[in-house]
């Protein structure tokens, strides 16, 4: 995967169940002051388990352990339950990029959130 190429950049994944395979992961970044959530997924069976607030609060102490000061990341504004996730682990709106990304049906915005780190 090229994004793991990427200087400070890692991967983590969740199979808390037995045989059941890699239910979860995220590939992040931590550079400098900020910390990217550059992609995260839940399997759709295993949404609404806590398993992407788990990946999300271990790249905060992560984050916290390199002196990073906030995590940002991008979603687009019709990811309706992303967004809710995001918005209930405190992560608020820093900016947009105006018809970012591409669906069937047209383009929708992408919502740049950033949620502060204390140290």
């Amino acid at each position: 995967m090229e994004l793991l190429a990427i200087p400070g950049a890692s991967g983590h994944v969740l199979a808390p169940e037995q045989n059941a395979g890699i239910q979860a992961f995220i590939v992040d970044v931590v550079l400098a002051d900020d910390a990217e959530i550059l992609t995260i997924g839940v399997v759709p069976e295993a949404r609404r388990a806590g398993l992407a607030r788990a990946l999300i609060d271990d790249l905060a102490r992560r984050a916290r352990r390199k002196h990073a000061r906030r995590i940002v990341l991008e979603v687009a504004s019709d990811n309706f339950a992303a967004i809710r996730l995001y918005e209930s682990k405190g992560f608020t709106l820093l900016g947009e990029r105006p018809a970012y990304y591409r669906r069937a049906r047209g383009k929708v915005d992408a919502y740049i959130l950033g949620l502060p780190l204390q140290l």
